[in-house]
């Protein structure tokens, strides 16, 4: 009975050290360097910004945001091995090696710059006048993308996807099979080439 306990007391020891690893980041007004090196931690070039750890579901949450006068603040170097879910506001955003992942949620606004996936799922909610240029590999994408942005995406292969392109913004993406397409003051072009 004690070999039992113990066990359980080791696996429920184990699991809640692996809940406390970081797979949702939120950044807000800094230069964003993404590297998946297997370590999670971010590293900041000039300053000491304030990061903010927040627990919450289950999932440990990384808060960095400075809106107060010039952005981008400072440039954030993310190492991770993990990520989930990314939000970036007033962002440059780069990604200079291919990131691999189950899955990824991506949401921008007014942020610029690229990203390189190789994900199962990939789901971009890219809004208020965000730039973005996106290459790699998805099983599937699904594209929300609005409010005068625009996605190039012409170099992410995606097996299928859906889209919905509004106010104003365009999508070019290569997508094999294009489910459900909503345009409502938005263009999309797909690039995908048999």
């Amino acid at each position: 009975m004690k070999n039992v306990l113990l066990i359980v007391l080791l696996g429920c020891f184990i699991y809640e050290g692996k809940a406390q690893v970081p797979t949702k980041f939120h950044f807000s007004g800094y230069k964003v360097y993404l590297l998946q090196d297997g370590e999670t931690r971010i590293d900041f070039c000039e300053t000491k910004a304030k990061c903010i750890e927040k627990y919450e579901d289950g999932v440990m949450h990384y808060i960095v945001a400075d809106q107060t006068g010039r952005v981008p603040k400072d440039t954030i170097f993310i190492h991770f091995d993990e990520l989930q879910y990314v939000y970036f506001h007033n962002c440059e955003i780069v990604c200079k090696d291919i990131i691999s992942l189950n899955s990824l949620t991506v949401i921008t606004a007014s942020s610029f710059g690229q990203l390189k996936i190789n994900a199962d799922f990939v789901e971009m909610n890219i809004g208020a006048g965000s730039m973005l240029s996106i290459e790699g590999y998805s099983k599937e994408t699904d594209y929300l993308i609005g409010a005068g942005s625009n996605v190039d995406s012409k170099h992410l292969m995606s097996e299928k996807g859906n889209v919905n392109v509004m106010g104003y913004s365009s999508l070019g993406a290569s997508i094999k099979i294009v489910g459900t397409v909503e345009l409502n003051k938005g263009t999309f072009k797909n690039y995908y080439e048999i």
